[in-house]
């Protein structure tokens, strides 16, 4: 049930087609932090936060190492 979404044709898509590929940049050295590799995990989660964030509730999440208030 959590590995799938409806699409905006309303048709189940696996959460894998949302993930971008992740490229280091070749220019400069990002701070370590600043590093977000996209993964199934963290798209089904900022596509929660944001659906429930626009229609105007609260969203508190809570995990291991972070507190994010949107």
């Amino acid at each position: 049930m959590f590995e799938y979404f409806l699409d905006e044709m309303l048709e189940w898509q696996h959460w894998s087609s949302r993930v971008e590929e992740f490229v280091y940049p070749d220019d400069s050295v990002p701070d370590y932090l600043s590093i977000l590799v996209p993964n199934i995990d963290n798209m089904r989660t900022a596509y929660l936060i944001r659906t429930i964030a626009s229609m105007g509730k609260p969203v508190l999440l809570i995990g291991m190492n972070s507190v994010i208030f949107y």
